[in-house]
């Protein structure tokens, strides 16, 4: 839908210009290649309640996750064996998971200051404090990381920093005069090339970090039309907690988006407030897509459908019994789905993860 996009002469000539009014409602089986399932094993001490995140590397499948009981991250073969539990009990939620590529470390996250390694199977290695607070973390390149201090660092005047993890190299995009505490998960998209997209909370613009230039500049620029929050409309002092409760309750603007993912040259991401489609950028030519379900139009049962991605797939973790009951009387076209179903139950309480393969 080529019409959705173009060059902006208001901010930066490089930036593209999204109206997200003229996309095209589209079919997402029409960009599914494959389809398969992995039924993940049960934790021991932890029970999964809502998982936030995931990351698929080598061998191993990293799935962060919480429940009443506090935070986790389970570690899992490819064939859905769980290989380790690792729980926090901290009052913070877990700030970030990813594999330090040149360690092939697994690094987690916690009290927004801890660093926890460990081996590629979840064995642990040793604990670090950093120092400034990571609400998000993204791999850089050359021994450095793109760090999102969530708003809650007051030294700094910016949002991102390149850092070391012991010095900062540069800072990115400026903090708004309001800018409330936010530790966003849906935040970083990182590509092939070694660059990574970035979405900020309150934020209608989508930047791209350059890692042989070491610039972050605004890629697309996305025109709700009024209907997106920006720091912009935020009052001097911020919005009260009541205030935030009744815009998203009554979903008055889009006040958030989730599943910020980049699989086979398009990135995904789904509003959630005023306006709840998954949507998709086509990279090359800047097309968009609007999808209102997902395989065999499965609903979006949750404001975070993709927990993660790699680079042709995204990943769907969904509840045993959800499946059941929705295929009880919805026949699937994908022949993963119909061999993985006989085996489930009604009630059950497994977890499924549904790995989807994306077309070029």
């Amino acid at each position: 839908f080529p019409g959705a996009c173009h060059r902006s002469s208001l901010t930066n000539k490089e930036v593209t210009e999204v109206d997200m009014a003229k996309g095209e409602y589209a079919v997402f089986d029409h960009l599914v290649e494959e389809l398969s399932c992995i039924r993940l094993e049960a934790g021991r001490t932890f029970t999964a309640g809502f998982c936030k995140s995931m990351v698929a590397c080598g061998d191993y499948l990293y799935l962060m996750v919480y429940n009443e009981d506090g935070h986790a991250v389970f570690v899992y073969e490819r064939s859905g064996r769980l290989v380790r539990e690792i729980v926090f009990h901290d009052i913070f939620p877990l700030s970030a998971c990813l594999v330090e590529p040149e360690r092939k470390e697994l690094w987690i996250v916690s009290s927004l200051r801890v660093l926890n390694r460990y081996e590629a199977d979840g064995a642990f290695l040793g604990r670090d404090t950093l120092p400034f607070p990571c609400a998000a973390m993204a791999v850089a390149g050359d021994g450095a990381y793109l760090v999102y201090d969530g708003n809650i660092n007051k030294e700094w005047s910016h949002s991102i920093a390149l850092s070391s993890l012991t010095s900062v190299e540069g800072y990115f995009l400026p903090k708004p005069g309001a800018a409330q505490v936010n530790t966003s998960r849906s935040l970083f998209a990182p590509d092939a090339a070694g660059g990574c997209f970035v979405q900020l909370p309150y934020n209608d613009t989508i930047y791209y970090y350059n890692p042989e230039t070491k610039t972050m500049k605004p890629h697309y620029h996305l025109d709700f039309h009024g209907d997106f929050l920006t720091r912009h409309q935020f009052p001097p002092q911020g919005f009260t907690d009541r205030e935030m409760s009744e815009i998203i309750s009554k979903r008055t603007y889009i006040h958030a988006t989730y599943s910020f993912c980049l699989a086979s040259g398009r990135l995904f991401f789904k509003p959630e407030g005023k306006r709840n489609d998954l949507c998709a950028i086509h990279l090359a030519d800047h097309s968009l897509l609007f999808f209102d379900c997902l395989f065999d139009r499965y609903p979006l049962k949750t404001y975070n459908p993709f927990a993660g991605s790699d680079a042709e797939h995204l990943y769907a973790v969904v509840k045993e019994s959800d499946l059941v009951q929705y295929f009880r009387t919805n026949a699937s076209t994908y022949p993963a789905i119909r061999q993985l179903l006989p085996s489930l139950k009604t009630d059950g309480e497994d977890t499924v993860l549904l790995v989807i393969k994306i077309k070029e």
